[in-house]
């Protein structure tokens, strides 16, 4: 099953410029522009937290899963720790700025200097929308002094699992 986690798409016509005349002087201009997927995984959620805890505990997994199915489980949020990666991984972007053009820094970095526009893509559960807007928060914040929508929240990208944990929390309406 694939695990929930939010996608860093960027296409950076400057780069990719720069890398189609370095890799060869021949190739037409018109070619379209590369582009790079960067994969993300969520932090940590509480319910990943507690299923360590119950394992190191000795308890079974049968007895794990029956527990994974309560309610207080449902779209479970980013544990403490969770919180903790998401904040490490905007510190690790904000904190290179040597980083190479095609790498996840110097991705951060071009969308921050505003000569890129990265796609920002989570899935629907708190986990990996709370990570989005943490971790990436430097390259949000850019992107609203400018008016410009770049997260984009898709189901498709739900993680899928057989218990509560990847059941999206449905809110109620007002009344």
């Amino acid at each position: 099953a694939p695990r929930s986690m939010f996608l860093l798409a960027a296409a950076s016509t400057a780069a990719s410029s720069a890398s189609t005349a370095a890799s060869s002087a021949s190739k037409s201009s018109s070619a379209p522009p590369t582009v790079r997927v960067y994969y993300i995984r969520h932090g940590q959620s509480q319910w990943n937290a507690e299923q360590t805890a119950m394992r190191k505990s000795g308890l079974s997994d049968a007895a794990i899963k029956k527990i994974g199915d309560e309610e207080r489980f449902v779209d479970s949020p980013l544990s403490a720790r969770g919180v903790n990666e998401a904040l490490t991984l905007q510190r690790n972007l904000t904190l290179t700025p040597d980083a190479p053009w095609y790498t996840l820094g110097g991705v951060a970095r071009c969308a921050l200097a505003r000569t890129c526009e990265p796609l920002l893509l989570t899935s629907n559960l708190r986990r990996a929308i709370d990570t989005t807007l943490l971790g990436l928060r430097p390259i949000l914040e850019s992107a609203v002094d400018y008016g410009l929508y770049r997260v984009l929240v898709l189901p498709a990208l739900q993680e899928t699992c057989g218990h509560a944990d990847c059941v999206r929390l449905l809110l109620q309406p007002r009344t």
